[in-house]
């Protein structure tokens, strides 16, 4: 049985179509580039990720809730929300409610900011920190720490009302010299589920404001347009901050591994550094209130979608963008049934859309789309659209996806011209064809985002990629060398189920294709020469059975070197889609042949041979024929 890890090695316009034969297995993923940060999903409740204790208290009201642990993180939920309505009820107002440690207290002292446990921040150095005392009473949590040995630090989160928190950071300097001290808060936004947050201050999203050009009062919004969703306030009183950074988590946290692309809130307060004599003290505080929410009359929409994608093992990861979708009806009226989608424009093009039946007043339900990402060869953000309609209600969202660049190289390849179009000058045709230098096939199933154009160093990013029509289809002729045994039993049921769509699919590329098979075991098993007649072909796959095996190896060789026989077309490309889950005989008592013997034949025939098969027989027994 071939293993979830197995290793597909094919031509880009045979990867998308294979994928849906079932031969691929898809693997799904998060954006865990945060994640980490959240010890309730990655490290616990009792351990935090960097070692040591972590405890926690919390304090509740009838509407808003709030963890503070060890280390002065503190999280920030609702309990049943300042509305009457349901959808402010139990969900995140920051990353990670409630163990997360995105949102803190820290001093800076002498320039160097360090957050209560002594850890550093912002690309500074730790400093010594006694433990201190994390503490509860009625209506007040308290985290106090001594830093660097003559620092006490006093951070407090207190009811204010239901739906208000007043936090206040007081410091204090108990060593005997000077010492300069500013005293800060973290915020990172995540209002709603699975959403971030908005701020817009005078039309920008983000910014510095220093002194008198920090307002008193601002509000974060789970949406950046109307209806805005979960709302809450930020106001400053006396105690309030001297800088006010309104900007992206990581680019404020000092972090490098993540794209400029890739936006997520966060709020920086600082207090004005002041230099504490003995026994002085400074002090940072802001009020934290929830508001009336936003929700529309009908239908609400909410979204757990990656916001990058990452590049494993050489290749983009997940390719099957997943969005899990809360649908939520806030109508007194049942909607209709709901049409949603799923879309993304070029390069990555996702266009996908499913039903679900209506909802009654009240109800929330979750459904899933999938969209197909395919490798694009330069950094991509992308808008993601997701809409939500019942023909009375309509509602939707945006999400910026970043795409990293799938690793690529140009070696190996041909380019020429064949002739450059002025006929509608200033707008340029180019007619030209690639080809592997190797064995001089073309490249079929090229897209835009193979293809880099440049004009005296400037590179051109508005153009259109046709195929030349002028040209006869690209002929491929294309061989599945099948292993039948037992353990292949859902790989030949992939294939058969899905070849018209696999023909389809690569037709619409240009490509006219032929289809041939050799099944094998320890012996030969059947052949299936060349055809056109899709249909044909499935019918003959149908009726292979998967039958024997359980004595590795099988006669893969044998199998290969009757595919070489098979009559290809002078001028098509001549590939061979192995597949297969065991290695194979070699020069005993089943086969006479070698792989070298086998590979000269391929090569000599101009064969491309791509694999599917387990993971851990690539290096010694498939590589030799597809690299």
């Amino acid at each position: 049985m071939i293993e979830p890890n197995l290793v597909t090695r094919m031509p880009r316009f045979l990867a998308l179509a294979i994928v849906g034969m079932g031969l691929v297995i898809p693997a799904s993923g998060q954006d865990v580039t945060k994640a980490r940060y959240d010890r309730d999903s990655s490290c616990g409740q009792e351990a935090a990720c960097k070692g040591g204790s972590f405890e926690t208290v919390l304090l509740e009201t009838t509407a808003i809730a709030a963890t503070l642990a060890t280390d002065g993180s503190f999280t920030l939920g609702t309990t049943k929300g300042a509305s009457a309505e349901t959808l402010d009820d139990d969900v995140q107002v920051t990353y990670g409610f409630p163990y997360a440690v995105t949102s803190f207290a820290y001093l800076s002292i002498d320039g160097n900011a360090v957050r209560l446990d002594g850890e550093d921040l912002f690309g500074g150095v730790s400093t010594s920190s006694e433990s201190g005392i994390l503490r509860w009473t009625p209506g007040n949590m308290e985290k106090t720490g001594l830093l660097g040995g003559d620092v006490f630090a006093q951070f407090r989160i207190t009811k204010e009302s239901d739906t208000s928190l007043v936090f206040d950071l007081l410091a204090r300097n108990e060593g005997s010299g000077t010492v300069s001290v500013a005293p800060g808060l973290v915020l990172d936004p995540a209002m709603g589920k699975w959403g971030d947050g908005y701020v817009n201050l005078d039309g920008m999203t983000t910014r510095t404001l220093a002194g008198s050009d920090i307002p008193a009062a601002f509000q974060i919004s789970e949406r950046q347009d109307v209806p805005e969703g979960l709302r809450a306030g930020i106001a400053f009183g006396g105690n309030g901050p001297a800088r006010l950074d309104v900007g992206n988590w990581f680019d404020l946290m000092g972090l490098r591994e993540a794209s400029a692309a890739i936006y997520d809130l966060a709020l920086r307060m600082e207090g004005e550094a002041v230099e504490l004599a003995p026994g002085d003290t400074t002090r940072l505080s802001m009020v934290f209130s929830l508001e009336p929410p936003d929700f529309p009359a009908g239908l609400f929409v909410r979204a757990d979608m990656p916001q990058s994608l990452t590049i494993a093992g050489g290749r983009l990861f997940p390719q099957d963008l997943r969005a899990r979708i809360e649908l939520s009806n806030n109508s007194a009226s049942a909607t209709g049934d709901i049409e949603v989608s799923l879309g993304a424009a070029s390069p990555v093009d996702i266009a996908t859309d499913g039903q679900t039946d209506p909802l009654q007043p009240g109800e929330s339900r979750v459904v899933f789309l999938e969209g197909f990402v395919p490798e694009i060869y330069e950094d991509t953000s992308v808008e993601v659209t997701l809409e939500a309609s019942d023909g009375q209600f309509t509602d939707g969202l945006e999400r910026t996806l970043f795409v990293p660049a799938a690793p690529y190289s140009d070696e190996g390849i041909l380019l020429s011209i064949d002739s450059v179009i002025t006929s509608g000058f200033p707008t340029l045709g180019v007619i030209f064809e690639a080809k592997i230098e190797e064995t001089e096939a073309r490249i079929p199933g090229l897209r835009p985002s193979n293809v880099f154009l440049w004009e005296n160093g400037t590179r051109i990013q508005d153009f259109s990629l046709t195929r030349d029509s002028t040209r006869s289809l690209e002929a491929v002729d294309l061989v599945f060398v099948l292993d039948v045994t037992g353990s292949m039993r859902n790989e030949i049921e992939g294939v058969r189920a899905n070849l018209i769509e696999f023909g389809d699919s690569i037709r619409v590329q240009g490509i006219d294709p032929r289809m041939a098979m050799v099944t094998f075991r320890d012996e030969l098993a059947d052949v299936f020469e060349f055809t056109t007649d899709i249909t044909a072909f499935q019918n003959f796959v149908g009726r292979q059975v998967a039958t024997g095996g359980g004595d590795a190896p099988e006669n893969s060789l044998a199998a290969l070197e009757r595919a070489v026989q098979l009559p290809f077309r002078e001028e098509a490309l001549r590939v061979v889609i192995w597949i297969t889950d065991e290695r194979f005989h070699e020069q005993d008592n089943v086969t006479s042949l070698s792989r070298s013997e086998v590979l000269d034949n391929l090569l000599g025939a101009g064969i491309v041979v791509y694999s599917v098969g387990a993971s851990n027989y690539v290096t010694d027994w498939y590589g030799p024929f597809v690299d």
